[in-house]
């Protein structure tokens, strides 16, 4: 029995190690507005899109923590006898993090329901926050003028991004010195995800904590969105063809919340299960346009050379023979006016779709049990720029797509919202944690009509001619040093 209990704590110990903390903490003092005095036992509750996601009651000296939190924005609401209710609003919660908010309570002056409502503010020295770190919102997230979550990050100081869309540089660091993670798992493949999937961005540039192993450089942590408490549904529409013809459209449409929900104690309402779901499709016709233009053959002039790619010639390399024709390219015969300056490179349209979702179930008010996963393909034409005149129809098929998916256990042990019999219990907001994940990265690189017959096209079609070159030149050399031998081994008449 012990050797089957220690085989399963290894194995949740090895199924966890990819996995990092996602979660963050608020922490305070609650005390009376006019006489400074700390209140024990004052009910604090953390709600996330009108959902309970945690509370705590302080204890004597006036002080509380509520933790696990998952990032994300949060309303605080403090209650306590004698005193009116307060409200926090806008209270930002982030990764590995611990957001302080000390709370005042005004007694009540006659027998009304009165509540306060404050707006967070954010510290100017921020105490919880040891390592050197920012967080973007998902507010700043919508109003940023990129959907790539890399080029978010790099508007954080001392992240440098050298064009839309490439990876981060932090501090000096190489782009390889940068971790990804998203909902707490190390990410190596695709890091695009929707836009409106996205929770919070946090970047931290220094004082990297533990946990993140043998990171060298930073480290790029995002969060998705979870459900919310009512149902809620977005649609969203961009298009750049009225104005350009970079051929710029995407789509995406997002869905959340509850599956099934149950009554407590008190009357209201708790959501066990509940979900979100998003997806996006981006389609473009050239997603990386050059500032000056790009030089292509014209139509008809492209259509006249795949029809009669070669032309018959003088066959100058036999000086002999003037009366030996060949046949050369009729690309080398063109002359300025067969070509025509554009905005847009040929053949480089590329198409993605991304796909996240998260499903929490809630059976217990100290159980949390969390699945996710998200899904990227991108099929684009690769440009290749000595094909860019000639042969751009031939540029090769790259497709790539990323799977991940992963489910993550959290228990408190002590709970931290009791009553008065467990305001004096030892153990006060304690938990752990579980995670494990899934992912796969696939990488096709093909001919569009051909696909994977490697000899029939492209690169490999010029590899089968070059291989034969280079046999018949070996032969010929060969033949050479055969025949030097051969005059070498003539003796020489005196």
């Amino acid at each position: 029995m012990i050797k089957k209990l220690l085989s399963a704590c290894a194995f949740l110990l090895i199924f966890s190690l990819s996995a990092v903390a996602q979660s963050g903490t608020i922490k305070g003092k609650i005390y009376d507005k006019a006489t400074k005095e700390p209140l024990p036992f004052a009910s604090v509750v953390a709600e996330s899109n009108g959902a309970n996601k945690g509370g705590s009651q302080s204890d004597f000296d006036g002080e509380y923590t509520i933790k696990p939190l998952p990032a994300g924005e949060y309303t605080v609401k403090v209650s306590y006898v004698g005193y009116n209710d307060l409200v926090i609003t806008g209270v930002v919660v982030s990764v590995d993090k611990i957001t302080f908010s000390d709370l005042s309570l005004s007694k009540k002056v006659v027998e009304t329901k009165e509540v306060e409502i404050v707006a967070y503010k954010v510290p100017l020295i921020d105490k919880g926050n040891p390592a050197v770190q920012s967080t973007v919102t998902r507010e700043e997230i919508e109003a940023a003028p990129t959907r790539d979550v890399r080029s978010v990050a790099a508007t954080a100081a001392g992240v440098f991004q050298k064009d839309e869309g490439d990876d981060l540089n932090i501090r000096g660091q190489r782009s390889e010195s940068t971790d990804y993670y998203i909902d707490g798992v190390r990410i190596r493949g695709s890091k695009k995800l929707p836009q409106a999937g996205v929770e919070q961005i946090t970047v931290v540039t220094g004082g990297v904590p533990a946990q993140y192993g043998d990171n060298t450089g930073g480290v790029i942590s995002i969060t998705t969105r979870g459900p919310s408490q009512e149902f809620s549904a977005g649609v969203e529409y961009v298009t750049s063809e009225l104005f350009d013809k970079y051929g710029y459209n995407l789509g995406s449409l997002n869905f959340s919340g509850p599956i099934f929900k149950k009554k407590t104690a008190e009357g209201a309402s708790r959501t066990i299960l509940g979900y979100f779901i998003t997806g996006e499709v981006q389609s473009e016709r050239d997603p990386d346009p050059s500032a000056i233009g790009m030089y292509k053959l014209k139509d008809d002039v492209y259509e006249d050379i795949k029809l009669h790619p070669i032309i018959p010639q003088l066959n100058n390399a036999n000086a002999n023979a003037a009366s030996a024709y060949g046949a050369v390219e009729k690309g080398e015969f063109l002359h300025s006016d067969a070509f025509e300056k554009v905005k847009t490179k040929n053949n480089v349209d590329q198409l993605g779709i991304r796909f996240t979702a998260k499903l929490d179930f809630q059976p217990t008010p100290t159980t949390g049990i969390t699945f996710g996963g998200s899904f990227d393909r991108n099929d684009r034409s690769s440009f290749l720029y000595d094909r860019a005149l000639y042969n751009f129809a031939e540029n090769p098929q790259i497709i790539d797509e990323d799977y991940r998916v992963f489910a993550r256990v959290t228990q408190k042990i002590a709970s931290t919202q009791g009553g008065e019999k467990e305001k004096s219990s030892i153990l006060k907001n304690v938990y752990f944690s579980i995670q494990g994940e899934y992912s796969k990265n696939l990488q096709r690189n093909q001919d569009k009509d051909h696909k994977k017959d490697f000899w029939n096209y492209g690169y490999a079609g010029s590899f089968k001619a070059n291989l034969i070159w280079i046999i018949h030149s070996l032969r010929f050399s060969f033949s050479e040093i055969q025949s030097i031998l051969m005059l070498l081994s003539v003796p020489i008449l005196s």
